[in-house]
């Protein structure tokens, strides 16, 4: 017979007399006396009923006074700790079950986590900075937060905060759950071992039977304390803020423990300072124009900015050397390289990787200095010969050699989330649209100062911008030739908002055709989370700006801005064309062209509605309202099935109509080119 070890013991009449004892250690119980094993130390297939009876003593434990003291301390100890040094305390409630420990090996298959001092399950300190780590580096924020959470290496350096353990405020509440293992051959059994097969090859079959497997989990509703201790004293409460803001955020989207993927461990901050604190990932957000630096082989010139003009659309803004790096006295090639890589509107490096660039020195060049200031790299491959898949995880190195293709369809929104997210803007509640088609470049004029230092900048220019020299381009007449141009300008705006699906408040600025002004807000309408949008009028240095809203319904008795100038029959048809014009001239030259279109239009009335010659910011929404309004007002009239709509109103009030246009019927929107007198139909709202 085996000697006593403690302390397991192995006579069942103990193991059975702690087991029954009304206050003992539950984590000492769970861990060593656990009953699962029979007399002469074979193992007992644990059973569920073991399990829920363990659960049943560890409530019955939390009632004994010693525990509920032992917790109390342990708290009191803590909270001295965190007041002594600076730190702060964050309370937070789970919304789901909570499972910790499930890797520790336990008879029962899954382990879990109990303190050694009081027996209450609680979370690690390292659980909990792991838990932060990850979500920094699933949402992009790996760069803006590795000072406080230290760099993630072989010899890693601390960082400037101490994630202290925590614990439950009370006695929690421990259930039962199960995992059900549905493929046990396939993942259970070695490959030469495994039962099912098909063609040879080891398959998980629907023909096997289920094998439920429980396990300890917290109950939802369980309040935790979370310390969070500086290091650094001049940058404390800087350092707690936005560490408690990452803390909150990965508790409410990833969660902590075991099972996160099923929706285990989310939890809810309680605090008051909670909105304080979330406000604080604000200084994370890389402000200015998000742009990328490119690394490429002049070989690969054409090829490269084709791939750069389909992106410019989307808010694909590169940094290349041929347009972009000017001279500077004292400052050699490499160090002028060095500086643009350096700049804070530099999100991301992407390199274009081809046999040619694989033997430019430029280009290695520029990775090394990438490795150097440990800026993340987007390889961009085109094609995946061997040699150049090799010279990826050579030249990448120590970054992960994941890559994209050149000319594969979701090449560019891959891309351009990236970006988005390397630089932060993802996390952004405000951000700007740079529409820049009609401006030779980045002026104050087009895009106010406060904003470019206090929001990240998106900007979207044309393919022709990336492609043709600007002082040879006609950029102020440009326009979408055709309503397959509209459409492609319609997707990659639409890509752009899925990339941005956090946004609250839109700002716009710029100049552009009307048509690429109203897809903005016909794509962030009043119906998604944006619950404001605000333009620049460049003329007047004015914000205008509206909230959302459901426009009411109103008529010409009830408008304070607009006046109905013209109403003209124009034959039969179930459409009808709505213009928003100061002068006449422009909607008798719309009217023309849409009637000498009548068998694609179908248009029986032309109305003309005036507005006031000179509009502010507090005339601007009510404004917008009204031409929202007018066109509800006129296919009610007339039961149209379609309104046309064309327009000459002001490009920084065009956003704010087709942002509170959703819902009120098809509208289609004729954008005229300035230089042909022909129009486009650009898009459509309903």
């Amino acid at each position: 017979m085996p000697p006593d070890i403690a302390p397991l013991p192995y006579r069942k009449q103990i193991r059975d007399t702690l087991f029954s004892t009304s206050a003992l250690h539950a984590g000492l119980l769970f861990e060593r006396f656990f009953p699962c094993w029979e007399e002469d130390f074979s193992l007992l297939k644990p059973q569920s009923s073991a399990l829920e009876e363990f659960c049943a003593k560890f409530g019955r434990t939390g009632n004994d006074a010693a525990f509920a003291d032992l917790l109390a301390t342990c708290h009191s100890r803590l909270s001295r700790l965190v007041k002594a040094r600076r730190g702060v305390e964050l309370r937070a409630t789970s919304t789901a079950l909570l499972a910790s420990g499930l890797g520790v090996d336990h008879p029962s298959e899954n382990g879990f986590v109990f303190d050694h001092i009081s027996g209450v399950p609680y979370l690690p300190g390292s659980t909990i900075k792991g838990m932060c780590r990850a979500w920094a580096g699933i949402c992009g924020k790996e760069r803006h937060v590795e000072e406080l959470l230290g760099p993630e290496t072989v010899d890693a350096g601390r960082g400037r905060v101490i994630f202290l353990p925590a614990y439950p405020a009370s006695w929690p509440e421990l259930g039962c759950d199960v995992i059900c293992n549905h493929h046990r051959d396939y993942y259970g059994a070695k490959p030469e071992d495994r039962k099912y097969t098909e063609n040879g090859f080891p398959t998980p079959m629907d023909i096997e039977s289920p094998v439920p497997v429980t396990h300890l989990a917290l109950a939802a509703g369980t309040e935790f304390v979370f310390r969070i201790l500086p290091l650094d004293r001049d940058s404390a409460a800087d350092d707690l803020a936005r560490t408690g803001a990452l803390l909150a955020e990965a508790l409410r989207e990833l969660g902590i423990g075991a099972r996160t993927a099923v929706g285990y461990g989310t939890m809810d901050l309680q605090d008051t300072d909670t909105e304080k604190i979330a406000e604080t990932w604000e200084k994370e957000v890389m402000t200015g124009i998000i742009r990328t630096f490119v690394s490429y082989s002049h070989q690969d010139r054409e090829r490269v900015r084709e791939f750069l003009a389909d992106g410019a659309m989307r808010g694909i803004a590169p940094w290349l050397d041929s347009q972009d790096m000017l001279p500077e006295a004292g400052h050699s090639l490499e160090a002028s390289l060095e500086q643009a890589i350096r700049h804070e509107n530099i999100s991301a490096i992407t390199l274009f990787l081809t046999e040619h660039s694989l033997g430019s020195e430029w280009v290695q060049k520029e990775m090394e200095l990438a490795r150097r200031h440990d800026r993340h790299v987007i390889p961009i491959l085109d094609s995946e010969d061997d040699r150049v898949v090799q010279g990826l995880t050579d030249m990448v190195q120590p970054y992960k050699p994941y890559y994209l293709r050149l000319g594969d369809d979701d090449a560019l929104f891959s891309l351009l989330n990236t970006l988005i997210r390397e630089a932060g803007a993802d996390a952004a509640d405000e951000v700007v649209l740079y529409l820049g088609h009609r401006d030779e470049g980045v002026r104050p004029g087009g895009l106010p100062e406060d904003w470019r230092r206090d929001y990240p900048v998106i900007d979207l220019r044309t393919r022709e911008h990336r492609l043709v020299a600007v002082r040879n381009w006609d950029v102020k007449g440009w326009m979408p030739k055709d309503a397959d141009e509209y459409r492609l300008y319609g997707q990659a705006i639409r890509d752009l908002s899925k990339a941005l699906g956090r946004v609250e408040h839109l700002r716009v600025a710029g100049f552009a055709p009307l048509g690429i002004a109203g897809l903005i807000g016909s794509l962030w309408d009043r119906g998604t989370c944006v619950g404001r949008i605000t333009c620049w009028n460049n003329r007047d240095k004015e914000e205008w700006s509206v909230d959302k809203q459901n426009p009411p319904e109103a008529g010409p008795e009830e408008w304070q801005l607009l006046s109905v100038e013209d109403d003209v029959d124009m034959g039969e048809g179930e459409n009808i064309l709505v213009g928003h014009f100061i002068q006449g001239m422009h909607m008798d030259a719309v009217s023309r062209w849409v009637g000498q279109r009548q068998d694609r239009f179908r248009v029986s009335r032309s109305i003309r509605l005036g507005f006031p010659q000179a509009i502010d910011a507090a005339m601007a929404p009510a404004l917008a309202l009204e031409i929202v309004q007018s066109c509800g007002w006129a296919r009610q009239k007339y039961g149209a099935s379609t309104v046309y709509w064309a327009a000459g109103i002001p490009m920084a009030l065009m956003p704010l109509v087709t942002y509170l246009a959703r819902a009120r019927g098809r509208i289609v929107f004729l954008d005229c080119n300035l230089k042909s007198g022909e129009y486009v139909q650009a898009f459509e709202v309903y």
